[in-house]
């Protein structure tokens, strides 16, 4: 039997028929989808802006037009009475008003939520409170939401029970919080 040997001709295609050269990906905007180019870039929480538009649609950039991030509140508008936002503390009037990031305070909300449907539900919410409040000190005092699952915490109603139990969990939420707060006085 004969062997076919391969061929030393290159296969060559038209020029026309040549794709394009994508070395280089073009940067876009996570949420319009346009290339970033020249334009600036918005100085937000992009973590927390990647995790609320993944929620819409899947997204692949890491970067965001200033004039797209200044549009998120209105895209999220349906989820912020959930929010309960308050208005500044008063203390916070005469240095000027910080802006709470809505994303970052929707991001523990939902988390938290997630958190009531799993087991161990006092110790999860325990964990994101506490950590909601050392990372994010601001969206923390203007958060309303996190006032009804602290009086849950401390009243025992988070997760079901007997009395001893549900006793330790506010206690153990209790003494990390002030445990926590002396820190930040020191």
């Amino acid at each position: 039997m004969k062997q076919h040997k391969p061929s030393r001709k290159r296969n060559i295609r038209a020029p026309s028929a040549r794709r394009p050269n994508h070395s280089r990906k073009d940067v876009v905007c996570a949420l319009c989808g346009k290339p970033m180019g020249a334009q600036e870039e918005w100085a937000g929480n992009i973590e927390a802006a990647i995790w609320f538009l993944n929620r819409l649609h899947p997204v692949r950039s890491r970067k965001m037009h200033r004039t797209c991030g200044e549009l998120l509140p209105r895209v999220m508008a349906p989820d912020l009475p959930k929010l309960k936002l308050q208005p500044y503390p008063v203390q916070w009037g005469l240095t000027g008003k910080p802006n709470p990031d809505a994303m970052v305070c929707l991001w523990y909300f939902e988390r938290c939520r997630e958190a009531r449907s799993r087991e161990n539900t006092a110790q999860l919410i325990s964990d994101l409170l506490l950590e909601f409040e050392d990372k994010y000190p601001i969206e923390w005092k203007c958060s309303g939401w996190k006032n009804e699952l602290v009086a849950e915490l401390v009243l025992g109603e988070v997760q079901l029970g007997d009395f001893r139990e549900r006793k330790r969990y506010a206690e153990y939420w209790f003494s990390r919080r002030w445990k926590q707060e002396e820190k930040i006085e020191r």
